[in-house]
This record gives structure tokens, sequence and C-alpha cells, in this order.
């Protein structure tokens, strides 16, 4: 559901305003309309009669529509004749748009910047403005230069449509254009008219209108259209296009004054999702030459940039320094990502509006109140016979609005979908799509010193566990500051040199911040069991906190019978528990899943997996990005599974499922002895750092891993899911479309020794295995 607005709001203040020197003159504008024939017998003349009644194709049809936008502008400039015109009107429903990470949009009409308002790029890679008088009119059409995508319908019966299809538009543009702020959007039907905005927090229509009836309102769209700047109409000021590289568009970016310049794109996936943080991370270089990584994202307002959460981190790790006498600050630090910049971007001439969502994009107005109705997007389908309907937790994860990258798929396509997913939209209620919909979002962007190696595109085994353990280090330090970090994925987990470095700090926060929000934080792929379902599941049992110490597996299957008895659990838990709090052992298991996902993705080079049909289907059963998912919980519980997987995962692999086994014994231990007395949660069971770490040092289990080699595989076409972050955040494709580049020599042979004593000598450099005695923490 989204907000349903009154056009004249959305003309006041979503769409580019009116030239000032047109305030006062659109009803001049409408009396030359009259006389020079644009309007005749009452209606447009170029649409004589009803769209549906032409007998004529779409695309023939809506012509009509930039002759009148023509019309308008050349009115307007008999009005004014200082106005220059920066966009114009393209129906071009048959010609493809490109873009250089290709694109399926296909908008029926749009308006395209005039060319001397964008720079075009030969085929030699040399970028060169030229004029001419108006925009290309036959494609193929730069997803670049266009904006407010139009879809057309001569039968309203046609409607949801298309809404798929101009969704589609405005969700392209925000996915392939790293410039766009937001974009705007036009749906017809017949002679109906709706207007559109989508941002990174927003997606909302207005109310409908005759277009043909209520010319001047759409007069008074089409002119601000016209005359609008390219910030006005949604590009970004401070990126500007740069040059070509193999293929690839490269950018300058603007952070705090400073210009870097795009080497090559480290991850985009996160901006396919249109509604979300649009995270975008380049490899760039400074203006000495230096390289950099700079990160791009749209953050919720109310929360903290990533370099304040950093510094309040830091600030408490201080003190406990200076109470326990430690040195962790210091430690911290070289585990973490070096901010050498950030910026919360402004987009105004003097630096000093921040570019926001609502405060900016739209000019105050705050679509989500009592008196704006909230509607259904696309008509909502008849729930199936109740023999058809899926039921429980593991469905209820299609809670999200219809996804506009499906929106386009054939009839049959649209059919599979079927009747789970189609039951489980009907069960938000407008409270909670409101709620959804009242999102604030500011655009942020930083600059890292360092340029590592995300594990996700690590090859080597052995650095991948290094990395682990050095980040596991980092934990225990944020940990024992009282912060959880709430987002380990494989994107902000990286190698370098020969040891791991940890990132990605937006959603970190303190276990004592009560501030609530209404929607999850992580990368569902590795968020825990309790942070996807939001609620405690490990209460069920009774343990005595000794058996934590010995580590000992448990018969996980006396306490999971079956699939009803999980769900019985969680219905029970939803009315009696305390609010969620999300605490280390959730961190902990993150990372517990992100060695899972290296295994499931990746085969030994020289010992690829033998049964890969077999690791395709546990691959699409434990990583879909769907929430409230049981089965990964009892793949963590119960250890049976995990040992199952040896036979359809790489041979090589069995040491790594090893340590698994162990890790996952030690953190459901945890997890049973931190809730025996549920509803309170003991904190003291927390810090399990030190056996996690000596069981992913452990040398019987590393040596064999030593020399492994990974080669990425991928889900079948069929079963891949983009994993979104429940609330916008991190969405990693499981086909990804490159391998990041990196400075450091993937070659150096990682070491395993412990660099991070705080109760031993650091000097020392002796081998840790889980058997020994002493303490790594």
């Amino acid at each position: 559901m989204i907000p349903e607005i009154p056009l004249n709001a959305y003309l006041q203040h979503i769409s580019p305003p009116l030239p000032s020197s047109l305030e006062l003159k659109l009803s001049k504008i409408m009396e030359v309309l009259e006389t020079n024939g644009t309007v005749a017998r009452n209606r447009w003349a170029a649409f004589a009669v009803d769209p549906i009644k032409a007998r004529k194709k779409e695309a023939v049809v809506y012509k009509g529509l930039a002759t009148i936008f023509n019309a308008v502008v050349s009115a307007a400039q008999d009005a004014d004749h200082t106005l220059e015109q920066t966009f114009g009107f393209v129906v071009d429903p048959h010609a493809t748009v490109i873009s250089d990470r290709g694109s399926c949009s296909r908008p029926d009409a749009f308006q395209m910047l005039y060319s001397k308002f964008r720079e075009a790029v030969r085929s030699d890679e040399q970028s060169a403005a030229f004029e001419l008088p108006l925009p290309e009119p036959k494609g193929p059409h730069p997803i670049y230069d266009f904006c407010n995508p139009h879809e057309f319908k001569l039968n309203p019966r046609d409607t949801d449509k298309d809404v798929s299809q101009v969704v589609y538009d405005m969700d392209q543009i925000l996915a392939y254009d790293p410039s766009r702020r937001f974009t705007f959007g036009t749906t017809i039907e017949n002679r109906t008219m709706r207007l559109w905005f989508m941002s990174r927090a927003t997606l909302l229509k207005t109310e409908s209108f005759d277009f043909i009836k209520d010319r001047q309102r759409l007069v008074r769209f089409f002119l601000s259209l016209a005359f609008s700047s390219p910030t006005e109409m949604g590009w970004d000021p401070t990126i500007t296009f740069s040059h070509l590289e193999n293929g690839r568009r490269q950018y300058q970016i603007i952070v705090d004054g400073e210009t870097y310049t795009t080497v090559s794109i480290l991850s985009d996936s996160a901006a396919d999702s249109p509604l979300g943080r649009g995270t975008r991370v380049w490899k760039v270089v400074d203006k000495d030459g230096n390289t950099r990584v700079l990160k791009d994202v749209w953050l919720d307002f109310d929360r903290q940039d990533e370099q304040e959460i950093r510094n309040a981190i830091l600030d408490d790790v201080h003190e406990l320094d200076k109470k326990k006498g430690t040195q962790y600050a210091e430690e911290l630090e070289k585990r973490m990502l070096t901010i050498l910049s950030s910026w919360r971007v402004t987009v105004d001439d003097d630096c000093k509006v921040m570019d926001d969502t609502l405060a900016v994009m739209l000019r105050g107005y705050n679509p989500v109140n009592v008196e704006i109705p909230m509607v259904d997007l696309i008509t909502p389908r008849k729930p199936a016979d109740a023999g058809q309907q899926s039921v429980g937790p593991e469905d209820q994860d299609q809670s999200t609005t219809t996804s506009s990258r499906t929106s386009r798929k054939s009839s049959h396509q649209e059919s599979t979908i079927g009747p789970r997913r189609t039951l489980i939209r009907n069960t938000r209620n407008e409270a909670d799509q409101r709620a959804l919909a009242d999102r604030r979002r500011y655009h942020y962007r930083v600059v890292f010193k360092e340029c590592p190696t995300p594990l996700y595109d690590e090859r080597s085994l052995d650095s991948i566990l290094t990395a682990v353990v050095e980040v596991v280090k980092a934990l225990f330090v944020i940990h024992s500051a009282g912060w959880v970090h709430r987002d380990i994925s494989g994107g902000n987990v990286y190698s370098y040199g020969n040891g791991g470095l940890l990132g990605d700090f937006e959603y970190a926060r303190h276990r004592n911040d009560t501030r609530i929000h209404n929607v999850r934080t992580g990368t569902p792929f590795f968020m825990a069991a309790e942070a996807l379902s939001h609620g405690y599941l490990f209460n069920s049992a009774k343990l005595q906190a000794s058996n934590l110490q010995a580590h000992s597996p448990f018969d996980f299957d006396a306490t999971i019978k079956t699939r009803s008895n999980i769900i019985h659990r969680l219905d029970s838990a939803s009315k009696d528990a305390p609010t969620f709090a999300y605490n280390p052992l959730h961190d902990l298991e993150s990372v517990w899943w992100l060695i899972v996902y290296v295994l499931f993705f990746n085969d030994d080079v020289n010992s690829p997996s033998s049964k890969p049909e077999d690791r395709q289907n546990n691959m699409s059963r434990l990583f879909h990005g769907r929430m409230n998912d049981i089965q990964r919980f009892s793949f963590l519980k119960t250890n049976n599974q995990l040992r199952a997987a040896k036979s359809y995962l790489s041979s090589t692999f069995g040491p790594a499922l090893t340590i698994l086994e162990d890790l996952s014994s030690i953190l459901t231990t945890a997890y049973e002895a931190s809730e025996q007395n549920y509803p309170e949660i003991d904190s003291k069971y927390f810090l399990i750092h030190t056996p996690y770490i000596n069981s992913l040092l452990d040398q019987s289990s590393r040596d064999p891993l030593e020399m492994i080699a990974l080669q990425h595989v991928k889900q079948r076409p069929q079963d891949t899911h983009k994993a979104s972050v429940a609330n916008g955040t991190s969405t990693t494709s499981l086909t990804r479309k490159r391998i990041s580049d990196s400075d450091e020599e993937s070659s150096i042979k990682r070491s395993r020794t412990s660099q991070f004593l705080p109760q031993a000598s650091t000097s020392q450099s002796t081998r840790v295995t889980r058997s020994s005695s002493k303490k790594i923490l």
C-alpha cells in the first residue's frame, strides 16, 4: 500500500516548482492555447475523441501529448522570452533503453534532457558536449538522460499493468544511474492520469484526474517539467560523469569539498532495491592519485552516520580501557576500516541544505498522515481456497509490496507466484503499511583509507577464516563496550593483508539504546535466527551454566520435533515475550552464517562437489533471503544436518564443517544458558569469543584447509532471490556481477597466529589450539 495524495499537493510540494515568471501567467497561456487551436471544442485538439475510441495503437494515440507539451512550451516562451527549455517530451515506446549494466525498461514516453545540458559519450571513450535542436526522437535512449517515464493504456482495465510498468521504469532509473536521487512518473488509462514519485524512502501517487478535462493542471505540470533544472528533476549535482572505463561509466564524486574519481564499482546490488539505503561502494582515487574506497548511502533520518557511530563506539571502549587498564581501543582500530572523510551530502550552491527525502525532495510535505489514504499499489488478488493456502512462519516473509522487478513478467510467470504470496500480501493492515511508508532518509558519503577485499570475493578459504578470526576479536571489544554490530555480512567483513577488517557500522547500536524502529536490520542471508524471527527461540530447555564451559553438543532434536511445534512456540512467544533485543550472540551467529555461506556458494577449485544438485537444493533452502525462516534455525541447532552437508559440498571442506559444528555447539549452548531464566535474558553468557576463536584456530582443522582455492558457484535462476535488508539495508545479489579489485596481493599466505592477546603477552606468536589453556581474549 502507498499514499495517494491530492493532485494539488503534488504540484505544490513534489513536482519541480513553476518558473516564478509564469506563476501569474497560467490563464494567459491557456488563452493562447485556445487561440492557436491547441484546445478546440473544449478539449485538446490532439484528442478529438477519447483514446479508447480512437481505434489506433497507443503509441499513435498518445503522441498527441508531445504535441500539447511543445505547444505549452511555445506559449510559455512567448510569455517570457528569457525562459530556456531544459527538457523535451519523447514518445517512443519501441526504443530500447540502455545503460552500462543493461536495462529492460521500455517506457512509452519520457522527459529527456536537451543535449546541451548533458554529455554524450563517443565510441572512442571520449566525452563531448554538442547541440541538437531537440532530444533525439528515436532510440536507443541512455537511461542517464531521461526521467519521468510515462506508461499508457487505452483500456482502464489495464491499470495494474500500467502501475507495474511505471514502478519498474522508476526503479530502473534509481538502480542504474548513481547520479539520480529521485524520479517522477506518469500513468494514463484512456483519459485518466496519475502522477508518481519515487525516492529511496517514498513511493506515492496522486489521485486520478481527467487530463482532457482538467487542462490547466496538466499545463502547469508540463511547464514545471519543461523549464526545471536537472537537480529539480532528481539529478545529483555532486556526482558528474567522468569517462568510460572498459565500457563502464566512471564518475567524479564530491565528498565534503574534495573530488574523487571512480575506478571501479565494488558493490551496487543494494541500489537495485528501489526503497532502501541504495548503497553503492566504489574504488576511487583522490586528487593525489591515492586509492580509496567511497561509499554512498541513504540513512534513516533518526540514525547516526557511520563516523558518529564509530566515534561513539571508540569513546565507550576508551572508557572501558580506563576502568580495566586494557588497550582495547587500539586493538579495535586496527580491525576497523579507517575513515578519512565523511559528509552529509548537500545539494544547494551554498552547501547548507542537507539532502533529505522529506525536507528537500518533498519540500517538507509528509504524505503519511491521518488525512492521506493508503491504497493498494496493485489490485489485491482473491485469496486461494483454504486447502491451497500455505501457512506458517516460513511463508510470512512475503509481506513486502509487489516487486517492481517481477511486475513485467508474463501472465504465465505471474501465475507461478501462487496463492501463498497473495495470501501473505493481504495480511498487512493499513496501519502497518502506513508505518512502513513513514520513512525519511538523508544522503551520506564516507571515504575509507583501506581498499580491502570483501569476503564475498576472497578466493582463499584460509584467508577467509583468518579474516573471520580478526573480526571476532573486533566484535569482542565492541560487545564488551556494550555495542552490537547488527549487520555482519560478506560485504562488510574484509580480508586485508594478513588479517581482516570490519566495516559498515551504520546499524551498530548500544544495547542500552531503547529507541524502537519499525523494521529489522541486517542482511537476511546472515541474520541470526532470533533476529529473523524477532523473538527468543532458545528458551525451552533449562540448562546449567556449567554446560557452557564444556562446549559439549546437545541433542537438539529433543526440543525440536515438528514444524507445528516450532510455529506454536513462535506464536506463544509473541504474546508473552519481552521486547526482543539484539545481543552479541546474534552477531556471532551472523559470523557463523558467513562461513556457511562461503562453503555453500563455493567449490574447491581442485575438488568440486560431486553432488551439485543436492548443494543447489540446500543452498536454495538456506539462502533465499526470506524472513522468519525456521529451516535456518533447525540447521543451526541440529548438527546432523551440518554433518550431512559433507556429502554434497566439496569433499575437502570437511574440516571447515567440523569447525562450524563446534561453533554451533558453542552458540546454541550460550543461547540456551542465557535464556534459561526466560523472560529474563542473562548477559553473562554473551562473551563466548574465546572458545569461538579457539575453534577457528584449531590446528587439526585449519591445516587441511590452508591451500584450498575457491571457485564461486551460483544458484539456479529459478531459485535466485535478492537478499533484501528488512529496512532496505544492504542487498546482495546471488549472481554477482563482478569481482572487486584489491591492492592487496591475494597470494600472500595468511598468518593464523594470535595477534590480539589482551590477557597474555602480545609478543607471543605461538599458534593457539582449541585445547590450549592460553587465553586469547
